[in-house]
């Protein structure tokens, strides 16, 4: 995870990561000359009831005589999908899908679009964890002037198991009416 901080330029920056029921991370910093703080916070194993948790993100910045506090409350998953819509070409759409899971692990995409048939690939994660993939779909002839696809990944290593869900809707254009 990538925080940046903003501030006066050489402010004095504490950062508290609090997950689990009672375990704490504390970070410290300064900014640059440009008002700005990057710091790359890697999580260590934290146990997760079901694949999900929270964790609590506590920053406070000083600069002379004056202090700014902002606390940030994060989901954390074992498993995390994101889709990107990369372009439309007449009626073909493109998405890019990109799953964050275990390394070396199984992972199958399921594509459910309206007035469709579900289809799935299954892909393995790569030595991070990840899976890069892009798939093109075209729109079948329809009246309705948006569409709806549901794109559900499920990972799977030994016992462990995750899914995670995304919508996208989009406007049909009327061209494929």
């Amino acid at each position: 995870m990538l925080v940046r901080v903003y501030y006066g330029r050489g402010a004095r920056v504490h950062m508290t990561l609090t997950y689990a029921p009672h375990r704490q991370d504390a970070f410290d910093g300064s900014t640059d000359s440009t008002g700005l703080l990057r710091l790359r916070l890697r999580a260590p194993h934290v146990p997760l009831h079901k694949g999900h948790g929270t964790a609590t993100l506590a920053v406070t910045a000083t600069s002379g005589l004056y202090q700014a506090r902002a606390r940030v409350r994060l989901a954390l998953s074992a498993l995390i999908l994101s889709v990107r819509s990369v372009r439309r070409q007449a009626c073909s759409q493109s998405f890019s899908l990109r799953v964050a899971y275990l390394n070396g692990a199984l992972v199958r995409l399921t594509i459910r679009y309206q007035g469709g048939r579900p289809f799935g690939i299954a892909l393995r994660a790569n030595r991070e964890g990840i899976v890069n993939t892009r798939i093109t779909m075209t729109v079948a002839p329809t009246r309705a002037r948006r569409e709806t696809i549901v794109i559900v990944a499920h990972g799977q290593r030994g016992h462990a198991q995750q899914t995670e869900e995304a919508r996208v809707t989009q406007v049909v254009p009327s061209s494929c009416r």
